[in-house]
């Protein structure tokens, strides 16, 4: 069979329509905003705010974890501070003892400086001393006789005196009222008993003026003369100890006498008014006990 070879071209078609339309503008769009607060969604848009809570219902409770590691041992601590007056009034001494009186004695206070719990219902006022009671230093210390002598208090409590005098001389050392009657050495009142260097210098108390005072009296001849003046609680004269200061505490509407401290061995408390004085103290454990031990046997 004989091969066909050579082209063959058709008529050209029509040409298409491409023409097309377009669709409606849409309306403009509205903004929103929105907000977290927690689990709360706050959203705004122009229409208006709402909120919702998408916290979900609280599930079940989860099975336990497995015991995490020890943590590392943490730095030791500081040592913890104690005042000495917390001490002093807490552990000072093992005995803490109580008694009454007026004027009150102790003779058995711990050594350690402590505050007391002193309580005088009826009274206005309570003082603190020593076992002598004239304070020291010397509350006053005036000289009614200049002129003819020399008078100076010393360190120790001692009251050098000098000098010749024509008439009787008054050394006032305090003004602070122990008792509601007088006291020298030649009459003892209230239980209080007052010293003397001799004849002619001795100390008292005066009650018209409140004052305790050395007394030389005229035509003693004084040459570097000390005295050493001591009021006491008891009938004898017993050697001298230098006063200690004084303390006095107003009593309030409860009896109760605040910011009286302790002085050691002996220990002496007055209340005015003649009201009984209560005090717990903190006692020096071998003097109470040898105390007790000679109470007994008297």
């Amino acid at each position: 069979m004989s091969e066909l070879n050579g082209t063959i071209t058709g008529n050209q078609g029509l040409t298409g329509n491409l023409s097309a339309s377009y669709g409606t503008k849409g309306v403009d769009g509205v903004s929103v905003e929105h907000e977290w607060n927690g689990t709360v969604l706050t959203v705004t848009s122009k229409s208006g705010t709402s909120s919702v809570n998408l916290k979900g219902d609280k599930g079940d409770k989860g099975d336990k974890g497995d015991k995490g590691d020890k943590g590392d041992k943490g730095d030791k601590g500081d040592v913890g501070e104690v005042s000495l007056a917390y001490a002093n009034n807490t552990f000072a001494n093992a005995i803490r003892n109580k008694v009454s009186g007026n004027p009150l004695v102790i003779r058995d206070v711990s050594p350690v400086e402590h505050s007391l719990k002193v309580k005088a219902e009826g009274s206005t006022a309570v003082s603190r001393h020593g076992k002598n009671i004239i304070p020291f230093p010397y509350v006053i210390f005036t000289n009614s006789n200049e002129d003819e002598l020399e008078v100076v208090a010393l360190e120790d409590g001692g009251v050098l005196l000098n000098g010749t005098v024509t008439e009787t001389t008054y050394v006032n050392i305090c003004n602070y009222p122990f008792s509601d009657s007088n006291i020298s050495p030649f009459s003892s009142a209230n239980g209080f008993t007052a010293n003397r260097y001799n004849s002619d210098i001795w100390v008292g108390y005066d009650s018209s003026n409140e004052k305790t005072f050395v007394s030389i009296k005229a035509g003693a001849i004084c040459e570097n003369i000390i005295f050493y003046p001591q009021i006491e609680i008891g009938k004898t004269v017993t050697p001298y100890k230098k006063g200690v200061e004084l303390q006095v505490s107003e009593v309030a509407e409860d009896g109760t006498a605040i910011g009286l401290t302790s002085v050691s061995p002996n220990m002496t408390l007055i209340a005015d008014n003649g009201a009984t004085i209560e005090c717990e103290y903190n006692a020096d454990t071998k003097l109470y006990i040898d105390n007790k031990i000679a109470e007994l046997v008297k």
